[in-house]
């Protein structure tokens, strides 16, 4: 009887020191996820600098905006997917120790869905309400805030990384400031500033993601 004791208190053990490898899979994953979207938001809010009205045809100016958008933010999404992919097959480690709950899974694929809604609404708002499409976007854009909160505290159940509390606050505040700004101004200045601000903060998140999820892993073995 002690030795099976003994056996489920190693297992257990066992499934512990998993758990804290599975928090650096997230971490590294999390950090690659703030690097390819800090760089797919300069390019939806920078690309307008680029000279198209002077290489496409006015009427056929949406297109391009179109394709490039919904270009990168499918490539981003995609890219969520690959980066995520084999850090979620590590949720098995859960079931192990008790902390997996079968709502988690569900949510996760339910995001599917709530993503394409949401390309959806934003591609119908600029075609028959354009002159409140930006402010709908932002509005729009709020839940992923929402989704990025739920996501990192699955990740992360005991306590969620510095770097993602400081993508979190970045994000929120710009759109925020965003959404309100959108009511008064279509001065392309205070977005580009704020915007500017939230890029920076979520690459610096990236490299410090990438660069503590080693150092915290060999710290919590030795």
């Amino acid at each position: 009887m002690s030795d099976d004791n003994l056996s489920a208190g190693k297992l257990e053990e066992i499934a512990t020191q998993a758990l804290i490898f599975q928090r650096y899979i997230f971490r590294r994953a999390w950090g690659t996820y703030y690097a390819v979207w800090s760089a797919a938001f300069t390019v939806f809010i920078f690309s307008n600098l680029l000279p198209f009205q002077s290489l496409v045809p006015s009427g056929l100016l949406w297109i391009t905006y179109a394709v490039l958008y919904g270009g990168v933010g499918l490539a981003a999404g995609f890219a969520t997917i690959s980066i995520f992919k084999n850090a979620h097959r590590t949720i098995s480690l859960r079931k192990i120790v008790g902390t997996y709950r079968e709502t988690e899974g569900r949510r996760y694929a339910l995001m599917w869905f709530w993503w394409l809604g949401l390309y959806a609404i934003i591609f119908l708002s600029f075609a028959f309400f354009p002159r409140e499409a930006l402010s709908i976007l932002f509005a729009l854009l709020f839940t992923i805030e929402i989704y990025i909160y739920y996501s990192l505290k699955f990740s992360f159940q005991e306590s969620i990384p510095i770097e993602g509390k400081i993508a979190l606050a970045s994000y929120g505040f710009c759109i925020l400031f965003s959404f309100f700004a959108s009511l008064f101004t279509n001065d392309f200045v205070p977005f580009g500033i704020v915007w500017g601000i939230t890029i920076a903060a979520w690459l610096f998140s990236a490299l410090y993601a990438l660069r503590r999820a080693s150092d915290e892993l060999v710290a919590s073995v030795y």
